[in-house]
């Protein structure tokens, strides 16, 4: 997994923490990736093949529902603090540079 995907990743799950549930096109617009890419389709059959992420056809259409399961919530949270750690790790980097 690059990066990127990673980081992809990471932002549609800390979503879905701070939001709940929400239709896939607007998770897609939380985390700024067109819908109806390959990487965003790849995400979404990643995230729900490892189970850390349900979805729910909502009836109309291929719309569906993308909340997180107990295990998706530990892995959410799991990123927020390591987000937490870097830009902390960032500032203390940035104010060594200005110090010196």
């Amino acid at each position: 997994m690059t990066v990127e995907e990673k980081h992809l990743e990471s932002m549609a799950l800390r979503t879905l923490l701070r939001r709940g549930r929400m239709k896939e096109g607007k998770l897609a617009a939380w985390c700024r990736r067109p819908m109806f890419m390959e990487s965003w389709r790849d995400l979404m059959s990643r995230l729900v093949g490892t189970g850390l992420v349900s979805a729910e056809l909502t009836g109309h259409g291929n719309s569906r529902v993308i909340r997180l399961t107990p295990a998706g919530v530990s892995a959410a949270e799991k990123a927020k603090a390591d987000l937490n750690e870097e830009t902390a790790r960032q500032i203390m980097d940035s104010s060594k540079e200005a110090a010196s």
